[in-house]
């Protein structure tokens, strides 16, 4: 049977989380980022299209 790593350590007394651990929550903390941000380009260039449409709607 696989033993699951610790989260947690103990450093000097000290409670502490493991490298793997933050590793790992980094990993997901930066493919989220890289998510939002893809989100935040795609509303930006929707904005810009219904902007040019607005005016285009205004002009004729």
């Amino acid at each position: 049977m696989e033993k699951e790593p610790k989260i947690i350590v103990k450093v000097d007394d000290t409670d502490v989380f493991s490298a793997k651990w933050t590793m790992e929550q980094m990993t997901v903390l930066m493919s989220l980022i890289d998510s939002n941000r893809r989100r935040t380009y795609i509303c930006y260039a929707l904005t810009a299209v219904s902007l040019l449409l607005s005016l285009l709607a205004l002009a004729t």
